[in-house]
Order: C-alpha cells, then sequence, then structure tokens
C-alpha cells in the first residue's frame, strides 16, 4: 500500500524533480521514462554498427525490410530477443549501439542469435528475405 507507494515516489523523485512531477501528465511521464510503445525502425537503423557486412549488403537490406515489415507485437518481441526490452529508448537516450553480425557461411538451415547484453543479434547468411522472414 502506502509504503510502497512512498518507495516509488522516492525513486521517482530521484530521477525527476518533485517541482517537475506536477508540469507532466502521465502519459508525457510514461514516455519519458519507457520510450515510445512502438519501436521507430529508423531511429534502431541510426544507431546501428555492422560486423561482416555492411549497410549497403543485401542481407543487411533484407533484414531492415523484414523488420520495417513486423506488427508492433513482432517489432517488440524482436527487440526483447536482442536486447531484453520491448521498447526503445529515447532517441536523446541512446547510449548503446546495436550491433549486427553476420555469421559466416549460408545459413538457411540456421536461426539468428542474439547477446542481449550487448545488444547484439548475430545473424546468418540467409539466401532470401524469405528465408529471413
Amino acid at each position: 500500500g502506502s509504503v510502497q507507494a512512498a518507495v516509488v515516489g522516492k525513486g521517482l523523485t530521484s530521477i525527476v524533480p518533485a517541482g517537475l512531477l506536477c508540469l507532466l501528465q502521465w502519459e508525457e511521464l510514461e514516455l519519458l521514462v519507457t520510450g515510445r510503445d512502438e519501436m521507430d525502425v529508423q531511429l534502431l537503423r541510426q544507431h546501428t554498427v555492422y560486423r561482416g557486412v555492411c549497410d549497403s549488403d543485401e542481407l543487411v537490406k533484407g533484414f531492415w525490410d523484414v523488420l520495417e515489415g513486423f506488427s508492433a507485437t513482432d517489432k517488440a518481441r524482436f527487440l526483447r530477443f536482442v536486447w531484453g526490452r520491448s521498447r526503445l529508448p529515447r532517441p536523446t537516450h541512446f547510449t548503446e549501439s546495436f550491433k549486427v553480425h553476420a555469421t559466416p557461411g549460408c545459413g538457411d538451415n540456421r536461426l539468428p542469435k542474439a547477446d542481449t547484453c550487448f545488444f547484439t543479434l548475430h545473424l546468418p547468411h540467409y539466401s532470401s528475405p524469405g528465408i529471413l522472414r
């Protein structure tokens, strides 16, 4: 009850000054704390680095096309798979780059792997976007 609410309030005011809380609607506060509920693929793309491929490779182009086509729910699931979170931070609070590492060899029979601690996707070299999907 009230003890938990007091602890949450203390934690919140350690991040957001109490005087500012009254200026925000709950939706604005939620956005500041948790980020947007729908993943912005372009924002993620702007904060991506590559190893073993470059952004102009067909594999990478196909990857972004497939990700753009995901539903909001599947985009959140993808983020949870590669990062352990379902939302991206605000653009000004993006502190860690998303990493796409190509795994060597043809990967039509392999699944992608992720290192959530390092925000890294290990992507096999699929022969077509259909298989990537």
